[in-house]
């Protein structure tokens, strides 16, 4: 049957709509069956009500306004609006006697979508309730009513039923035109010449403008529109809407423009952007004639805000002023026309323009009043959106300033809705009593207190160290296996032997306290004894990979200056000429005389150095504590968990930080180390069958890494924990990890801050996964682009304290005070130059980086050092280096050069 089948009525006359309303028409076509466009209100009415002559009330109003009498339909593929001589609406009558709460089914019958080729538009509903109380509901589509034109509703329905009730008629003068002759006009009015003046004027002005502003969300944005939504609302006294409109006339300026300068700054923070973008309402009545008609005149339009922290909030509201004045003038577009003009793209899942909405109503409508009751007006009843985030404030006459989120459920959570609705109060609060200091300084915190000062805790400055911890467990177990790597197997006792024999061995040749000793070894047993056998000595290792190229091991040796060189007898690396170079005896040598006793390193002495990439051009060296590997080896046994009973496989390239996770962290617990053989990692079948033959309960590897040896996975569950870390996860590949291990964790930490410092347990379809919650006595503070800890669900830069974080850079003093700087205490954090944000819960949800620096299989990668590189050449005058995750095969490290003149080929 077709739409002009099923109407009820024929219709009286037709018009095609105004820009508005075609614009709200084409969306409802793309979306059909949603509520996204439905307005819904209420009172609660204590008092007596007389069915009746409220239905007749509700009739007689609906009848007298031909917006409530439209329907839409498409003719060659244009909408086509036909006014009904006769389209009654009914007052249905629901017992909600029995009900907890008579909003639930209100909200259910305000979320049901309506036939837009079926009048009437408008619904009316009568709730009994308990105790003789009752709640009227109106329903309308916003195609043919505002949220001004409920006003007018809800005040001549209040006065047709008082006039019933005395018997009276009730003859009101009709509206000065109706909303048919409006569009006509309305239509007629825009010419060429107008459109494209108005055109030209939002193209400049959106030419620069964010392409989105966008509170980062909660979950995934689905593939399409996320339509369903719940409402947030707090009230604030009288006095602060007092305050605010004393404040926002004695600066030349509405209350509006302070609310939409305060709405600005929150978003900012939110969104990490300084220059935001959000529609605010043109009322479209601009006209006396238009006061007292019904139908859809308020549209929206793009308000752009510059924001600078640095500024008062008074420097802040200026500007929305001017912005908003220039913008009012051109305001007479419609979303089709906005979007053109700013070249947005078109897609479902987010609105062109704005994703974002500001609204103040006021009104001097009079609320529904009904003879003998008394009336409460309530509203937040449809549950679903139009937009991401959309804000209204309501500033009555008298009483509370009240402000209502209406949010996407489909992407926030209510208490990422109640958080910013926090800090919109808060930041009003402050603004106005303190408005000519910078914006950084305003409280806005969204309710949620600010994190503690960090301070170590008592152990981390004393305590074993990790050498300690290894030679206490193998005094325990000296029978038990503790290192194997395919070749050989060494016993707790022998492992001891091992490394007090190397330990005198490096002593001998000139390795003590602050020290450096260089490690050219492949992975296997060897490097174990010789990181410990450094650590026995009193120095500190730098682990080298003997297979990469020789000016890179060069520059590494050159840069980090140690003071002996251990390599084997296979590895052929070349080290720099005068560097003693100790190779590493297989079956441990003789016991060496040493050059003095035995020196247990202290907390505060250096472990080991590992390079990271650098945005100069060149590694850069990390200088990391006994102190911080003793607080990682401890928080690790506590959570994730490690103990005896475990084997742990070994498996990453022993210049990745991470290895240490794998080669000595077991040790300190009693655990067995699988060594896998050089090379191995590229086998997954090979690996899978070494995890099975020796019986790993524990594999590390980096998300690149797991998806590798998935390729061989054997089937269920056939590991007791699986660590995934070194680079983002996503969510499919962590639920394929809840599914092979009996625990599966997702880890995070930079070099700088020794390993791991959170750790998030992955939980099967959990849609994102977190980074977790710190480890042991590590801190984690979120600090935004006001350099404040952030609240909640606000992006920032993550830094991290605690007895975890890093000495310093080697050599690096300035780069050294950039990256590790105080904290309010003066304790020592790191900036990690990640971008994250903390969920409700408390914990932390990566987000991105707030530099170029990106990561590739587990490896930090700075694009500058490999530019610097390839500029290096002469052949090439300049070259950009990209991560590329859009090719086939996975991710790669891409560069594109220009040819110096002359040069010849690169």
């Amino acid at each position: 049957m077709t739409s002009d089948a099923r109407e009820a009525a024929p219709a009286a006359s037709a018009y095609a709509p105004p820009p508005v309303q075609e614009t709200m028409w084409l969306r409802e076509r793309l979306l059909p069956g949603t509520a996204m466009h439905n307005l819904a209100a209420a009172h609660e009415i204590d008092g007596p009500v007389d069915a009746a002559v409220l239905a007749a009330a509700v009739r007689t109003v609906a009848a007298r306004h031909e917006a409530l009498r439209t329907t839409f339909h498409e003719v060659a593929g244009r909408p086509e609006a036909r006014v009904h001589a006769d389209a009654p609406v009914e007052l249905a009558e629901v017992d909600a006697t029995g009900r907890a709460d008579w909003r639930d089914p209100a909200r259910a019958e305000a979320t049901r979508p309506f036939d837009l080729t079926r009048p009437p538009l408008l619904r009316a509903l009568l709730f009994r309730r308990p105790a003789g109380r009752s709640a009227l509901v109106l329903v309308v589509h916003h195609l043919v009513a505002d949220a001004w034109s409920l006003g007018i509703l809800w005040e001549e329905i209040g006065d047709a039923y008082n006039a019933g009730l005395r018997g009276e008629p009730w003859m009101p003068p009709p509206p000065p035109l109706s909303y048919g002759d409006h569009a006509r006009r309305e239509n007629a009015a825009r010419g060429a010449g107008r459109r494209d003046r108005t055109a030209a004027f939002w193209r400049d002005r959106l030419a620069t403008a964010p392409p989105f502003t966008v509170v980062p969300p909660d979950r995934p944005r689905p593939a399409g529109a996320a339509t369903g939504g719940a409402t947030h609302e707090v009230r604030l006294d009288a006095g602060l809407r007092d305050r605010l409109a004393a404040f926002a006339s004695a600066r030349r300026a509405s209350p509006f423009m302070v609310l939409a300068a305060v709405w600005s700054a929150v978003l900012a923070r939110y969104a990490g952007q300084d220059d935001v973008v959000f529609g605010v309402p043109a009322s479209g009545r601009d006209r006396p004639d238009l006061e007292r008609v019904v139908g859809l005149f308020a549209s929206p339009f793009p308000l752009r805000a510059a924001v600078d922290v640095a500024e008062p909030f008074e420097a802040l509201l200026a500007r929305v002023r001017r912005e908003l004045l220039e913008s009012m003038a051109h305001q007479d577009v419609s979303m089709l026309e906005l979007a053109d003009a700013a070249r947005a793209p078109r897609q479902l899942d987010t609105t062109p323009v704005f994703q974002i909405l500001f609204t103040l109503f006021r009104t001097d409508h009079r609320p529904l009043e009904l003879a003998g009751a008394r009336c409460r007006y309530v509203s937040g009843l449809v549950e679903a959106v139009q937009t991401d985030l959309a804000l209204t404030a309501t500033m009555p006459n008298t009483g509370e300033l009240r402000f209502q989120l209406h949010y996407s459920t489909g992407l926030y959570d209510a208490e990422t809705a109640r958080c910013l609705l926090g800090c919109v109060g808060e930041l009003l609060r402050d603004a106005l009593e303190r408005p000519g200091v910078p914006l950084r300084e305003l409280r806005m915190t969204g309710g949620s207190p600010a994190p503690a000062a960090v301070r170590p805790a008592a152990d981390a400055a004393g305590g074993e160290t990790a050498p300690e911890m290894v030679r206490r467990v193998a005094a325990a177990v000296p029978g038990a296996v503790a290192v194997s790597d395919g070749t050989r197997s060494l016993t707790y006792a022998e492992l001891e032997r091992r490394v007090e024999r190397f330990a005198g061995r490096l002593r001998a040749a000139g390795a003590g306290r602050g020290d450096l000793v260089a490690l050219l070894l492949p992975r296997g047993a060897d490097l174990v004894v010789a990181m410990l056998g450094a650590w026995r000595a009193g120095a500190a290792y730098l682990p080298l990979d003997p297979a990469h190229p020789p000016d890179r091991l060069a520059s590494l040796l050159a840069d980090a200056r140690p003071a002996v060189a251990v390599g084997s007898s296979a590895s052929g690396a070349p080290v720099p000429s005068g560097l003693p170079v100790l190779p590493m005896d297989r079956d441990g040598g003789q016991a060496t005389a040493s050059a003095g006793p035995p020196h247990d390193p202290a907390p505060g002495d250096l472990a080991y150095v590992i390079h990271t990439s650098g945005s100069t051009g060149g590694p850069k060296g990390v200088e990391v504590p006994h102190r911080a590997v003793a607080h990682l080896f401890r928080a690790m046994a506590r959570r994730p968990g490690l103990d005896r009973t475990d084997a742990v496989l070994a498996l990453t390239n022993p210049t990745f930080d991470i290895s240490l996770a794998e080669l000595v962290l077991p040790l300190s617990v009693g655990a067995r180390v699988v060594i896998a053989p050089p090379g191995a990692e590229h086998d997954p079948r090979a690996v899978a069958g070494l995890v099975r033959d020796t019986e790993v309960t524990t594999v590390q590897a980096t998300p690149t890494g797991w998806r590798n040896l998935l390729l061989a996975a054997p089937a269920g569950r056939w590991l007791r924990r699986a660590w995934c870390g070194g680079e983002a996860l996503d969510a499919a590949l962590a639920d394929r990890l809840t599914g092979l291990a009996g625990e599966a964790w997702n880890l995070y930490g930079p070099t700088e801050t020794t390993v791991w410092s959170l750790a998030a347990r992955l939980r099967p379809g959990a849609g994102t996964v977190p980074l977790g919650t710190p480890l042991g006595d590590t801190t984690a503070t979120v600090r935004d682009g006001w350099l404040e800890p952030a609240p909640p669900g606000v992006a920032g830069e993550l830094w991290i304290g605690g007895p975890g974080v890093a000495r310093a850079y080697r050599d690096r003093p300035a780069l050294t005070a950039e990256r590790f700087v105080p904290d309010a205490g003066g304790a020592v954090t790191y900036r990690t130059g990640d971008l994250v944000r903390r969920r409700p819960g408390g914990g932390l949800e990566y987000l991105g980086r707030t530099d170029r620096q990106v990561k590739l299989n587990g490896h930090r990668i700075e694009p500058g050092e490999v530019e610097a590189v390839l500029r290096a050449h002469p052949a090439i005058a300049d070259a950009a280096v990209v991560l590329r995750d859009d090719l086939p095969g996975g991710p790669r490290l891409v560069a594109y050069v220009t040819r110096r003149p002359g040069g010849g080929a690169p």
